[in-house]
């Protein structure tokens, strides 16, 4: 039919089908987006490109007078909004599905988000993300009534890295100290940077310090060997410190104030080292 050969022209996918759902027609555009020859679309073939969970939606929405879907497909790397509606002729009627292919969008949201929560040159979890997780910790430590774990770490002399060998320097500092914190924690630990040279860490589901000691001294540790930033070496130190509380006797920002301070302690008894929060330490500085 003519109108089927403008169709085809068109630069969106295009399927009709009859009240059963069932394909007869897709155009040149469909075709060669989803790589399907038209036998394979035609009948219920077209539903086999989407993911099983998008079928079942598609399926209950071809009943719907107009809808818009957003679908994965299956096997290739690519979203597409799909907008469902009604048509009726005098000789037939069924529905008109017409296809976006967004997945450019829909990667440049993806990014947006991750932006918006991770650090630029870390690729860490940032201040934001970092109190959302930490919320989230709190809910679950208060059903369980379990302890929570938050460290708070800068490093040691890192401004005068930055005025004597230059930022860039710095910034390659942090990039590389970043892994090698990640490698001295569990997976379900959230490992953090949430400004400057400073990093947070939050650990759960712990039951003794002992386990907390054993990570802050690998933390201690893994420093040991010299970064090794263009043609130089750059050794560097950190100073940890640990609070520790149940969920049901603290909140998020005392808990961080609390390992901010235990920081401080670290760094007054001589940096390198780890310190746990102390009511002393909050006399000190209050």
């Amino acid at each position: 039919m003519r109108d089927d050969s403008l169709i085809d022209l068109i630069p969106l996918g295009v399927l009709k089908l009859d009240k059963s759902g069932n394909c007869w027609f897709a155009n040149r555009f469909w075709l060669q987006f989803s790589g399907m020859k038209l036998a394979e679309v035609k009948q219920r073939g077209w539903l086999k490109l989407f993911q099983t969970e998008d079928q079942k939606r598609l399926r209950d929405c071809l009943d719907v007078r107009s809808r818009i879907l957003t679908c994965s497909v299956t096997g290739i790397d690519h979203w597409v909004e799909i907008k469902i509606s009604n048509f009726a002729t005098d000789t037939t009627s069924g529905y008109i599905l017409t296809c976006y292919d967004i997945s450019e969008q829909k990667e440049l949201q993806e990014q947006l988000a991750h932006s918006a929560f991770h650090d630029r040159l870390t690729g860490l979890p940032n201040r934001t993300l970092f109190q959302d997780r930490l919320y989230r910790a709190f809910v679950r430590a208060k059903r369980q009534n379990s302890l929570i774990i938050v460290m708070y770490m800068d490093l040691d002399g890192f401004k005068n890295v930055n005025d004597t060998i230059g930022h860039d320097v710095g910034d390659k500092l942090l990039s590389l100290f970043a892994p090698r914190l990640l490698e001295c924690m569990r997976e379900t630990d959230t490992v953090s940077r949430v400004g400057g040279d400073e990093f947070t860490v939050i650990m759960e589901n712990v039951t003794k310090n002992s386990d907390v000691d054993v990570v802050a001294q690998r933390i201690l540790n893994s420093l040991r060997e010299p970064f090794r930033i263009g043609d130089q070496n750059v050794s560097i130190t950190t100073s940890i410190g640990i609070a520790s509380d149940r969920a049901n006797d603290t909140n998020p920002r005392q808990l961080i104030k609390q390992a901010d301070l235990a920081m401080y302690e670290a760094k007054n008894s001589g940096k390198n080292t780890f310190h746990y929060f102390t009511q002393r330490a909050n006399n000190l500085f209050e």
